[in-house]
C-alpha cells in the first residue's frame, strides 16, 4: 500500500462518482462481539466479511494491513458510510481531504502496519 497509489484510487473513484465527490479510501473494520474476543478472531471476521463482498484473498495471501480507527481519527481524518445497497456494517470509507494531496494519503498510509495472516 503506497501514499501514490491510495491518492490514485481515490481520485479516480471521485472521478467516477460524477461529479465533485468526495476523494475516501475504503477501509474494512469491527469492534470485539464481546469483551472475551481476541483480536485475532475480530481480524478473521473481518476478513470473512471481506471475502463474501469480493475482496480476493488469494491476491493477498501473507499480509494484511491493521490500524485503529482511533489513530485515523487522531489524523486528522474521518469515517462515513457510502450507503450503496447491500454494504456491510463493517465497510466505511475514509475522507482523505477535499481533495486530498500527497502529504494526505501519506498520512493516511503512515496509520497502518503489515502484519502476518
Amino acid at each position: 500500500m503506497s501514499a501514490e497509489g491510495v491518492l490514485a484510487r481515490a481520485e479516480r473513484d471521485s472521478r467516477r462518482s460524477g461529479g465533485p465527490g468526495l476523494h475516501t479510501a475504503s477501509v474494512w473494520a469491527d469492534h470485539p462481539a464481546n469483551p472475551t474476543e481476541s483480536r485475532d478472531r475480530v481480524i478473521q471476521r473481518v476478513l470473512a466479511v471481506t471475502e463474501m463482498s469480493g475482496c480476493d484473498p488469494s491476491r493477498n495471501p501473507n499480509f494484511w494491513w491493521c490500524s485503529t480507527a482511533q489513530e485515523l481519527i487522531d489524523r486528522g481524518f474521518s469515517f462515513i458510510k457510502d450507503g450503496w445497497p447491500g454494504e456491510p456494517s463493517e465497510h466505511y470509507s475514509v475522507v482523505l481531504g477535499h481533495p486530498p494531496e500527497l502529504a494526505d494519503a501519506k498520512r493516511f498510509v503512515g496509520a497502518f502496519v503489515k502484519e502476518k495472516r
